[in-house]
């Protein structure tokens, strides 16, 4: 079995990749509060929002973090890739525009974003009455 190795590059895997993600004021008013506890510690990096002494914060250690906080308070576990899907199901659900949700989400197509992204956060029921609305008036 291999090992895996990380290598950061200065370009993202596609020209969609470099991209402007809206925030809202609570994320700015969080980035703000990491900025400063960043500066309080001596681990500034201009480049990168989590930092310790060794340098950025690898993409494992933050979701390992996020998994035992999310277990500590006793709501269900989270990986960054699945807040990333219910991310992207949450703007479809609210009729966002595929064209913005896929440029945010630095995807190339819309159907990479509906394929892998995309999924039906409703209960069976609640979908079978949707469902049964459209179907029948």
């Amino acid at each position: 079995m291999g090992t895996i190795e990380y290598q950061v590059v200065e370009h993202t895997k596609t020209l969609a990749g470099t991209r402007k993600v809206y925030l809202t004021t609570k994320a700015r008013e969080l980035l703000d509060t990491l900025q400063k506890a960043s500066i309080n510690t001596g681990f500034v990096d201009n480049d990168y929002i989590f930092v310790n002494e060794k340098g950025r914060i690898h993409v494992r250690a933050l979701d390992y973090r996020l998994r035992k906080y999310c277990s500590n308070l006793n709501i269900p576990e989270k990986s960054m890739h699945k807040i990333r899907k219910t991310f992207i199901s949450t703007l479809i659900d609210n009729n966002v525009n595929i064209n913005y949700i896929r440029e945010t989400v630095g995807h190339e197509s819309e159907e990479t974003t509906y394929k892998s992204y995309c999924f039906n956060r409703l209960s069976t029921e609640k979908t079978e009455n949707i469902l049964e609305n459209v179907l029948c008036g």
